[in-house]
């Protein structure tokens, strides 16, 4: 006999595919009369909640549920305590489901004795532009995803033992005996890795964790750039947003995007200053380009479409950039120490508590302002006294003809980002983390392309190598000086 199965769908904002996903899990194989759909909605300020109401009317067995910490985790647990059903199966809302996907994963919960079963991912662009379809194909691909192992299996593949799977089925007395999904994680933008978690528990608790082929799903990717950059970027922060909890265990691979982005941007500024850098650095970056190269011609063939050729090297560097600056941004704020102690000042004055955040808020804003000029006029030092030092009268006019030309890079790196980060906040101040974030993510990838291209041209123009060691120090300092004049201008407007 066919047990009752719950369906847990946490949403938000999804009203672009909520329809879709609610539409192929009514066209299940599975006896409606043993289905339940629960709809946990985070509040958002789309029309998700209008559109779940409208299948709640017409579907006995839909109900939409609220879910006021808007966190996944929370919402996953509010539907789990609120299912009539001896299985819950989690699904996604960016994704659809094929009609067999509830009998396959309830007959291999069953058939392998598992305590939570999961399929593959099939990866389909959003739109139907070449970037949506180029980002599908790079998430779906080894070069851009590594060894994920429900994105890249093959169908017809026997059943595997695995560490986590997509979404996951699941008996439901298996949470009265290891928990819920823990609410107590390192979060990030509303999310977190709750999943891992989970399956962590599972493990420990001697459960089995099954990956089968033939159960598939299609997910939705992002279909702009914005979307991508910003998705991937927090998928590498929450990479290792655990780390030195007990929750989480890492491999090497987790580490290696944070790894390859620090030793990249390491070598491109330490070759500015020892050019026997530029060695270790044009090979990897060579490399690298090979393989993106090879990878894309490979998909142009099968897309049969010469613009691939173009987009898919770029989506490449990309996803493992703002992958990597991800990963490695929830490195530095794993170690970073909070403050617990209070000041002598503050001791010594007996401020209350707003006082107390607001003192240490603009400590810390004047000591990372400090810190950035600081630095900056160090660097501007070095820069001078290199040019005072080892120049002649000759070299040096023509090593500032080349600064002339090469401001047109500054130009690159902020083309009107401050300002308009200071307008628009200015307007709305509650909305100066998200803008902030934003013109700071903008910055890294603007500074680190303007970067290389600057050092690429002044290479290739084969001026002597005091002159462009000169000019790769501008550079730098024009990094840094953009930054800090990103965080000067959060500082006025907060």
């Amino acid at each position: 006999m066919n047990p009752k199965v719950s369906i847990i769908i946490p949403c938000l904002n999804e009203q672009q595919f909520i329809s879709r996903c609610l539409d192929s899990v009514l066209a299940t194989d599975y006896p409606r009369d043993l289905l339940e759909i629960l709809a946990i909605d985070g509040g958002g300020t789309d029309s998700t909640r209008e559109i779940v109401r409208k299948y709640e009317s017409s579907h006995r067995f839909i109900r939409l549920l609220d879910n006021p910490k808007r966190l996944t985790p929370s919402g996953l647990n509010i539907g789990i305590r609120n299912a009539s059903g001896q299985i819950i199966i989690r699904m996604d809302a960016h994704t659809t489901y094929p009609p067999n996907y509830i009998p396959l994963c309830v007959t291999a919960l069953q058939k392998y004795d598992a305590d939570n079963v999961g399929g593959i991912i099939h990866t389909i662009p959003s739109h139907h532009t070449i970037m949506a379809r180029a980002i599908a194909l790079s998430i779906a691909h080894p070069f851009g995803v590594g060894s994920s192992q429900f994105r890249l299996a093959k169908t017809g593949i026997p059943w595997r033992e695995v560490d986590t799977v997509p979404f996951g089925c699941f008996r439901r007395d298996l949470f009265g005996r290891i928990g819920y999904f823990s609410e107590n994680l390192p979060t990030w933008r509303g999310r977190c890795n709750e999943d891992i978690e989970l399956n962590r528990r599972i493990r420990e608790a001697g459960g089995i964790i099954v990956l089968l082929s033939d159960i598939q799903s299609c997910y939705y990717a992002k279909g702009t750039l914005r979307e991508f950059l910003r998705h991937n970027f927090d998928n590498g922060f929450l990479s290792l947003a655990g780390i030195g909890r007990k929750q989480f265990r890492y491999s090497p691979r987790h580490y290696t995007p944070a790894f390859f982005f620090l030793l990249m941007a390491s070598l491109s500024l330490l070759s500015a200053f020892f050019h026997i850098l530029l060695w270790p650095l044009t090979t990897i970056l060579a490399i690298y380009a090979g393989l993106s190269a090879y990878f894309s011609f490979k998909t142009f063939l099968r897309q049969r479409n010469p613009l691939f050729l173009l987009v898919m090297p770029l989506v490449f560097t990309l996803l493992h950039v703002s992958y990597g600056l991800g990963s490695l941004c929830s490195l530095l704020k794993s170690f970073a120490k909070p403050m617990t102690k209070r000041s002598p000042i503050e001791e010594s004055l007996k401020m209350d508590t707003e006082t107390a955040v607001s003192a240490k808020i603009l400590i810390r804003n004047t000591t990372t302002l400090s810190a950035a000029y600081v630095g900056r006029k160090v660097l501007s030092f070095v820069y001078f006294t290199l040019i005072a030092r080892y120049t002649s009268v000759e070299i040096t006019g023509l090593y500032f003809s080349l600064v002339s030309a090469a401001m047109f890079f500054s130009f690159l790196m902020d083309p009107g980002l401050s300002s308009t980060f200071i307008r628009e906040t200015a307007r709305k101040r509650e909305h100066l983390v998200p803008h902030l974030e934003t013109v700071l993510g903008l910055k890294t990838i603007l500074c680190l392309f303007t970067s290389m291209a600057g050092a690429l041209v002044i290479t290739m123009l084969d001026y002597p190598w005091l002159t462009r060691q000169l000019v790769y120090i501008m550079i730098a300092t024009m990094v840094l000086e953009t930054f800090s004049d990103t965080f000067f201008a959060a500082l006025r407007v907060r």
